[in-house]
């Protein structure tokens, strides 16, 4: 009688195992299952705030060539630099379009304009002295050593070694080999811009768009500061400079000092930023692009996806009314 008991319990206790056993199993592929799951859901929002966010290059491109053929229509987007939010969909772009006229040319900017915007960004003297130096050393085409500069001698004792370009920038990016450039100071950090924000290599231009240079490339220019730079902001926020002399009216005191370096060239290349953002989830992904537009044909010159932004800060920027989706061009 013992042993039919015996038997009975050790079977009871091996059908008690092989239940947590399959508890355990069904529980572990249920929380596979809910992480697969949120897994294909974060990877189908992020394509969808992708797709968004390529709408609004592509919206930007169509009304960049809208305003080329129709010039003086006062709906026209204006590139400008201010945050345009548009609804599309379950979600909505925002998209910023900058020339790059507005920006600072590394491979024809002289070494006060640089050093005006490193100063304009809070970089320290001697590190303004390394980096103004070490990128007019970078580009020029001999190996003789400014005072606070390098040549290939230096960068070749670096791990690893590279040389010298001795020639133009091909990409802002190339700035990060350049002697004094650090991630931080190209990229920015929490509390401050990083120096990719203000800088190009599309504008052909050592002169400035003085309509739509962002404030720390108007402090760039010689013989403008804060003061200049905040006055001219308020005025074009009103109407865009027609001409020169109307900015000789805003700066008398600079403007013999600016003027060789201040144009209202607005070009055909912008720099395009656009956000997509998914309301359901949040999700939000980043694109920037730079392209060439005329009112017939474009070319892109610059295309980065994904692209890193505060996408807190660029929602609270968001403040102004949603735009239609529909274009005007007919």
């Amino acid at each position: 009688m013992n042993m039919v008991n015996d038997k009975r319990g050790f079977a009871l206790m091996m059908v008690l195992w092989i239940m947590a056993i399959l508890i355990a199993l069904s529980l572990s592929f249920s929380y596979m299952s809910k992480i697969s799951l949120r897994g294909t859901q974060n990877a189908r929002d992020l394509t969808k705030a992708v797709l968004l966010a390529e709408a609004g290059i592509n919206r930007a491109i169509i009304e960049l060539q809208y305003k080329k053929m129709k010039p003086d229509d006062v709906e026209a987007w204006k590139a400008d630099g201010q945050l345009m939010p548009i609804d599309f969909g379950d979600g909505s772009y925002m998209v910023r379009i900058m020339p790059v006229t507005a920006r600072v040319d590394l491979n024809t900017a002289d070494e006060k304009l640089l050093r005006g915007l490193l100063k304009a960004l809070n970089i320290d003297s001697d590190t303004q002295d390394i980096i103004v130096d070490s990128i007019l050393d970078w580009k020029d085409e001999d190996d003789l050593t400014r005072l606070h500069g390098a040549e290939s001698d230096y960068y070749m004792s670096l791990d690893p070694p590279y040389k010298a370009k001795n020639g133009n920038f091909d990409s802002i990016e190339e700035l990060l080999f350049v002697r004094g450039v650090t991630r931080e100071i190209f990229y920015g950090t929490d509390s401050s811009k990083g120096l990719r924000e203000f800088i190009t290599i599309y504008s052909k231009s050592a002169k400035v768009n003085i309509n739509a240079a962002p404030m720390e490339v108007l402090m760039a220019i010689p013989g403008i500061g804060e003061e200049y730079a905040k006055a001219i902001i308020e005025y074009r926020s009103k109407s865009a400079f027609k001409t020169l002399d109307e900015v000789n009216a805003i700066i008398p005191a600079a403007y013999q000092t600016a003027m060789n370096y201040i144009d209202l060239n607005e070009g055909d290349v912008y720099t395009i930023d656009s956000v997509g953002i998914l309301n359901k989830s949040n999700m939000a992904a980043g694109i920037k692009a730079v392209a060439g537009v005329t009112s017939a044909d474009y070319k892109c010159y610059y295309y980065k996806t994904p692209e890193t932004y505060d996408f807190e800060a660029v929602k609270k920027e968001s403040n102004q009314p949603k735009k239609e989706v529909i274009t005007k061009i007919k």
